[in-house]
C-alpha cells in the first residue's frame, strides 16, 4: 500500500486559523496539495510571554503536481539559540544599566539556562514531536480499515480531515458513533443512477422516445459482450403477450468473431433478431431498416485500449446517431487498477456516458479502490455484474451493495436502506 510518507515530502504551514493557512498554501502551490494532518500549535513569544496560538498543517504536493517539492526538515529550519546569545538579547533590551544586573534579568537569566539543558537532553524535541505526531487512537483505526480496503490516499486523507472538523475529542472516544459517521459519508460519496434499463410497453405513452439505443461501449477483457446480453434478457417484460421481435441486437465487434458468433447465441436463445454492422454506414441502415418495428436497439462495441485515440473518435462517429434516444454505459472492471480506472474514465468521456456498469464485481474482495474513483470522478455507477450466468448475475447498483463489501466496519443493513433509499432487488 503506497503512502504519502513513501511518495511525497510533508510540508508544513502555520497561520491563525484554518482558511487563512490553506490561503498562504493556495498562493504558494494553487489547488496542487492534499492536506494529511492538522493540529492546532503555538509559538514565537518568549519565556511563556506573547505567544501566538494558531493552526498547523502537513500537507502534500499532489502526484501529478508540476511543482518540485522543496521541503527541508523542521529540525534544519530553526536551531536553538546559543545561551550567550539569548543572554545576549535579553540584556540588549534592558536599561542601559550594565554596571548591576537588576534582579529580574537574573532570574530571567535563569530560566533560559535551564530551558537550555532541556534543550540539550532531547527532552523538549521530544515532547514537541510527540504532541504533533499524536493522532487520537479512534482515528488511526479508521484509517487502517480504509488502507486495508484500498481505498486511495486522497480519499483516507479526505475522511480523517472530515473527522478532525466535525468531532470534538470526546466524541472521538465514541467509535461506534464514528464509524457509523464515516460509513454514512462513504455512501455519501457513491453517486447511484436509478433509471432501470428494461422496457415497459406503459412507457409507449410517456414523453420517451422510441425506438432507443443502449449501446456498451469499454476496453476489452471487461466483460462487455456478456454483460449486453445480461442487459437484454433483463429487458424483457414479464408480460408473456410481448413479441421479442421488438428488440433487435447489434454487434460491430468486427475484430472478435467469437464474440459476435456469443451474442447470436444469446439472441438466438431469446428469440431476438441480430445483426452485425462493420462500419457507420452499416448500423445506419439497420436502424433505419427496423426501427418502424423495434422499441430497443442493444448495441455491442469494439472492445479497445483507451490509448487508442483514434478508433475511439471514429467508433464515437459511428454511434453519432440523430433522432434517436441513446443511452451509453461504459463497462469497468472491479478488478481493474486505480490509475487504469481513472485513465480509462478520462478516454472514454468523448461517449458522454450515462453511467457505469461496474463488472466482475464478484472477482474482487477490495471495493475501496472504486469508490474512490468513482467519487474522485464524481460518475454514476447503474449496474453491477457478479458472474458469467446470463441473465442472472447482474443487479441494480445500490449504496448498500458497495458498503457491505468493505471489510472492518460494521453495516446495519435496514438502516442504509432506509438512509440512501437502496433497491435490494437482484434482477432476476
Amino acid at each position: 500500500m503506497d503512502s504519502f510518507g513513501q511518495k511525497r515530502d510533508t510540508l508544513v504551514e502555520r497561520a491563525p486559523d484554518y482558511e487563512s493557512c490553506l490561503q498562504k498554501i493556495r498562493a504558494k502551490w494553487g489547488a496542487e496539495f492534499e492536506v494529511v494532518f492538522r493540529r492546532t500549535v503555538t509559538w514565537g513569544g518568549f519565556l511563556g510571554f506573547f505567544e501566538k496560538q494558531g493552526v498547523e498543517l502537513e500537507y502534500v504536493l499532489k502526484k501529478e503536481s508540476p511543482y518540485k517539492s522543496n521541503y527541508i526538515p523542521q529540525n534544519q529550519l530553526q536551531q536553538p539559540l546559543a545561551f550567550d546569545e539569548i543572554k545576549k538579547k535579553v540584556l540588549a533590551t534592558a536599561p542601559i544599566q550594565r554596571t548591576e544586573e537588576s534582579a529580574e534579568i537574573k532570574k530571567m537569566a535563569a530560566e533560559i539556562k535551564a530551558l537550555r539543558e532541556i534543550i540539550e537532553k532531547g527532552a523538549f524535541a521530544s515532547q514537541i514531536h510527540n504532541s504533533q505526531k499524536a493522532e487520537h487512537k479512534n482515528i488511526t483505526k479508521i484509517r487502517e480499515v480504509l488502507e486495508k480496503n484500498e481505498f486511495t490516499p486522497s480519499y483516507i486523507a479526505k475522511i480523517t480531515e472530515r473527522i478532525r472538523k466535525e468531532f470534538s475529542l470526546d466524541k472521538l472516544d465514541d467509535y461506534p458513533a464514528l464509524q457509523e459517521s464515516v460509513v454514512n459519508w462513504i455512501g455519501e460519496s457513491l453517486n447511484i443512477d436509478r433509471e432501470d434499463v428494461s422496457f415497459n410497453p406503459s412507457d409507449m405513452n410517456s414523453n420517451r422516445v422510441y425506438p432507443r439505443i443502449v449501446i456498451l461501449v469499454g476496453p476489452t477483457g471487461v466483460g462487455k459482450t456478456t454483460t449486453l446480453a445480461k442487459f437484454v434478457a433483463n429487458a424483457i417484460p414479464k408480460d408473456e403477450g410481448f413479441s421479442t421481435d421488438r428488440f433487435h441486437i447489434i454487434s460491430m465487434d468486427s475484430y472478435r468473431i467469437k464474440a459476435a458468433e456469443q451474442l447470436k447465441t444469446y439472441a438466438d436463445y431469446m428469440e431476438i433478431p441480430f445483426s452485425q454492422a462493420e462500419s457507420l454506414e452499416d448500423l445506419e441502415k439497420l436502424v433505419a431498416m427496423y426501427r418502424d418495428t423495434t422499441d430497443l436497439f442493444f448495441v455491442d462495441t469494439l472492445g479497445i485500449s483507451p490509448n487508442d485515440y483514434a478508433i475511439l473518435g471514429n467508433l464515437r462517429k459511428k454511434l453519432d446517431l440523430h433522432g434517436i434516444e441513446t443511452d451509453v454505459y461504459l463497462t469497468l472492471s472491479a478488478t481493474t487498477r486505480v490509475s487504469d480506472m481513472r485513465e480509462i474514465i478520462k478516454q472514454f468521456s468523448m461517449f458522454d456516458y450515462r453511467s457505469i456498469i461496474i463488472s466482475k464485481f464478484d472477482e474482487t474482495q477490495k471495493v475501496g479502490s472504486i469508490i474512490s474513483v468513482l467519487s474522485e470522478k464524481d460518475k454514476a455507477v447503474s449496474y453491477l455484474t457478479t458472474g458469467q450466468t446470463v441473465p442472472k448475475d447482474i443487479k441494480k447498483a445500490t449504496v448498500l451493495s458497495f458498503l457491505q463489501r468493505i471489510d472492518g466496519f460494521e453495516i446495519n443493513g435496514p438502516r442504509i436502506e432506509k438512509r440512501f433509499d437502496a433497491i435490494l432487488d437482484v434482477i432476476d
